[in-house]
């Protein structure tokens, strides 16, 4: 990276260099079970204006800058996925499991001066940062009422890093959930589809334990869509949102209903 500041007669002149290893493997267990590991890391490498020591002063009170000093951040991704569908009886499993830790991680750096209460915000490197989710989601048909079941878990963690007047402050953010999906179908004329989304999310500072969030979401949607007079379909679906916090008197809903008409062309 390579950077001339013309009102302070410097420049930047960064060069970075790392080893990136990529391991794939995969294994089929029959033609319907299949597993796949990939290993991969990369390397996510400060942006010529992160590294610059100018100060944005667009706002008094917040000011912002580059840091000259910033290194690269390096991460090693691991992914893990399973599926098995049989054609025959319609049933599936899938699962999946993806981690991230990422070393020398780029965050910020917030630092509030007492007396004027300007902040001044900088990218600086700290030591690690941490993510894992995992999914999983099992469907099977009802033949006899021409309708369909998917059920499924997920769950992830996330650690991050930031400094706070010079003070490490982590956050651990954990979110649990699932879904459920009945899907009903009749010939080719009428399609209804049911489905609720749930996940507790939680967050915790290791700096201040009042901010500490906790929040429940839940989505529940339906779908219709029918075919009538051979060329025209009528379609619509309803999604509510209903979105509350534990640790505040947050609470609201969020309805919405779409409707569509169409007619088919051509072939």
């Amino acid at each position: 990276l390579k950077g001339d500041l013309t009102l302070r007669d410097t420049s930047i002149n960064r060069t970075f260099e790392n080893i990136l290893p990529v391991v794939r493997f995969n294994y089929d267990f029959s033609s319907l079970k299949h597993i796949r590991l990939d290993y991969e890391t990369s390397m996510q490498e400060p942006s010529i204006q992160q590294l610059q020591p100018v100060i944005d002063n667009s706002d008094p009170l917040n000011l912002s800058s580059g840091n000259p000093n910033l290194g690269p951040a390096y991460a090693h991704a691991i992914r893990l996925n399973y599926t098995q569908f049989d054609p025959a009886s319609s049933i599936g499993f899938f699962a999946f499991i993806n981690a991230t830790y990422t070393k020398n991680a780029i965050a910020y750096s917030q630092t509030v001066n007492p007396q004027t209460l300007v902040r001044l915000t900088l990218p600086v490197n700290v030591a690690a940062n941490l993510r894992v989710s995992g999914n999983f989601n099992f469907g099977f048909p009802i033949r006899k009422l021409s309708s369909r079941i998917s059920v499924g878990p997920t769950a992830s963690y996330t650690r991050g890093i930031n400094l706070i007047n010079l003070q490490e402050n982590r956050s651990d953010q954990r979110t649990y959930g699932g879904t459920f999906r009945y899907d009903y179908t009749f010939k080719e004329v009428v399609t209804l589809g049911l489905s609720a989304n749930l996940s507790q999310n939680k967050t915790e500072y290791s700096f201040n334990t009042k901010q500490n969030q906790q929040y429940l979401n839940e989505t529940y949607s339906s779908e219709l869509n029918i075919n009538f007079l051979k060329n025209y379909a009528f379609g619509g679906n309803f999604d509510f949102y209903h979105y509350r916090s534990q640790t505040t008197n947050f609470d609201q809903t969020i309805p919405i209903l779409n409707l569509s008409v169409s007619r088919y062309l051509l072939k």
